[in-house]
């Protein structure tokens, strides 16, 4: 999809021009993938545009940057309300979608890149689910996901996600929306950017930690709504015929929400249509992002307030 432009960016502690978030090719993000970024998401509600889960994706970029030994050069604190002006200044309303990004800036060529300089930018625009909302066909990848032995995978680091990358333009030029990948030991990991969540029932399972997943913040979203529906949600190892055998299949993500599978490969899933689960997940998730689930509106954090600090160093201006 192309990128719907806004009118800025935010970059290394200021505001500046879309056009102007340049950096050089030669930067070590660019030649060795060390860079770390994080997927956020806004919606409008009743208090205005909210950000869905701000402090636990900024837990993880920092989480993600200190794998790399990148010392991000803002507080927690500071990087929270730069995306906040991000969003107001670009007057972003539903569907905004918040792209953070951490990299060694130029300086060092080499793979030792602990004295590089630290960059930052932040760019935040409108995008609609990244995939359908009402059915998506799937395809299990011949690409194995990269093991956390090698490269942590509950690390959002840009460099493996070419792994993504490859299984993602396969689905799509053999005809399929997606890609499921499986891990080393021969069980489903996820898709090329999604959780995977199989059905049988009143049980809903997805991968553990050490299926070589990232954590997802909408993962953990949907293991929480899931549990107030009252379903039994559980986490453990999925074989390829687990998902077959499954009366519902979906995906999550931050950029794709709640995705019902209804086809993977030449098989249909349960009837081929979204199935109740799925659809009441997606409903329940979408009301949680709009501020219409009163137990969780400590999950959403309004752009338009001003909210009150202790201490905030950065002049944002």
């Amino acid at each position: 999809m192309p990128i719907e432009e806004s009118k800025y960016v935010w970059m290394n502690g200021a505001m500046i021009s879309w056009h102007d978030g340049n950096v050089h090719f030669l930067n070590p993000g660019m030649q060795y993938g060390c860079a770390v970024f994080e997927g956020i998401r806004a919606y409008s509600t009743e208090k205005g545009t909210c950000i869905f889960r701000l402090t636990e994706h900024v837990e993880r970029l920092f989480n993600s940057a200190r794998v790399l030994s990148i010392e991000i050069p803002f507080s927690r604190e500071e990087i929270e309300e730069a995306i906040i002006k991000t969003v107001r200044d670009n007057g972003l309303k539903d569907c905004c979608y918040i792209r953070p990004t951490v990299w060694k800036g130029y300086d060092h060529m080499g793979l030792d890149q602990r004295e590089a300089p630290v960059e930052i930018g932040i760019g935040a625009f409108h995008w609609e689910p990244y995939i359908s909302q009402s059915g998506i066909r799937v395809k299990i990848s011949n690409t194995q996901k990269n093991s956390s032995w090698a490269v942590p995978t509950t690390a959002k680091i840009c460099g493996p996600y070419a792994n993504s990358l490859i299984a993602k333009q396969d689905a799509r030029a053999s005809g399929f929306d997606e890609a499921i990948l499986l891990n080393d030991r021969g069980f489903v990991a996820e898709a090329t950017a999604q959780n995977v969540f199989a059905v049988n029932e009143n049980c809903v399972r997805t991968p553990p930690e050490n299926a070589d997943i990232l954590m997802g913040i909408t993962r953990d979203s949907a293991l929480t709504l899931g549990k107030e529906l009252g379903y039994n949600m559980k986490e453990g190892d999925l074989a390829v015929e687990d998902l077959f055998d499954a009366n519902e299949v979906f995906l999550t993500g931050t950029a794709s929400e709640v995705a019902p599978v209804i086809e993977i490969g030449k098989t249909k899933i349960g009837d081929g249509t979204a199935g109740p689960v799925t659809l009441k997940l997606q409903k329940r998730y979408a009301d949680t992002v709009r501020g219409k689930v009163p137990e969780h509106i400590d999950w959403l954090t309004p752009v338009e307030e001003e909210r009150k600090r202790e201490k905030v160093y950065l002049s944002l201006s």
